[in-house]
C-alpha cells in the first residue's frame, strides 16, 4: 500500500520535525533510515559510502530518501543512521509463516552482499548517537563489520552444510536483488 506507506513514513516524518521544531528545538531526531536508499548491492563495487548517489529503485527507498531529505533540510539536530540487515536468531518466519519466508530466501541472487546487525546492537547505536554531539548531523551505516560481511549463498549455505547438504549450489537460488 504505496499510498499508505507515504503518508506514514513521510507525512509521520514531516509532523515529527515540525513538533521538534516547535516544541523542544533542543532535541535530537535520530533518524533510523535504511541501505536501501543506494539501491542494489549485487553489482556495485564495494565498500558503498554513505556519500555515494541515491537509487530509490522501490517506493520504501524512496521514501526513506524523502524523510532523509526533510530532517536534512531542518532546523532539527539529527542523526540519520542507514541500517543493514538487521535481524536475530528469532526472525524466522514472515507474517507468521515459515513457508514464504522460506521460499524467499532462495529468491535473491546469490552474489548480493550482504552485511547483517543485530537488534540489540542497532538499538544501542541508536541510544549513543542520541548522546554523542560528534555524530550529529551526520550520516553513518549500521553494520556489524568484517565479520559480518559476506554473500547471501554464503550466508544460506551455513544451512545446507548443517544439514549435510553441502555448499548451496547457484542452481537453487534466484536472480532478486537486495540491498
Amino acid at each position: 500500500q504505496p499510498a499508505l506507506a507515504e503518508k506514514v513514513n513521510v507525512e509521520g516524518t514531516r509532523n515529527v520535525v515540525e513538533a521538534i521544531t516547535r516544541e523542544a528545538p533542543s532535541a535530537v531526531l535520530v533518524f533510523p533510515s535504511s541501505v536501501s536508499v543506494h539501491g542494489y548491492s549485487a553489482n556495485r563495487e564495494p565498500p558503498v559510502r554513505t556519500d555515494a548517489p541515491f537509487d530509490g529503485r522501490d517506493h520504501y527507498a524512496r521514501q526513506k530518501i524523502a524523510c532523509e531529505s526533510l530532517i536534512r533540510e531542518s532546523a532539527t539536530r539529527w542523526v540519520i543512521l542507514r541500517v543493514g540487515a538487521c535481524s536475530s536468531p528469532n526472525d524466522l518466519t514472515a507474517n507468521g509463516k515459515s513457508t514464504p519466508s522460506m521460499a524467499s530466501l532462495f529468491s535473491l541472487d546469490p552474489e548480493t552482499r550482504i552485511e547483517f546487525l543485530h537488534p540489540d546492537d542497532a538499538a544501542l547505536a541508536i541510544e549513543r548517537a542520541c548522546h554523542t554531539e560528534e555524530a550529529m548531523g551526520r550520516v553513518f551505516f549500521l553494520g556489524s563489520g568484517a565479520k559480518s560481511q559476506l554473500t547471501w549463498r554464503a550466508f544460506l549455505s551455513t544451512y545446507t552444510r548443517a544439514l549435510g547438504l553441502g555448499e548451496a549450489p547457484r542452481a537453487w537460488f534466484g536472480t532478486g536483488p537486495y540491498y
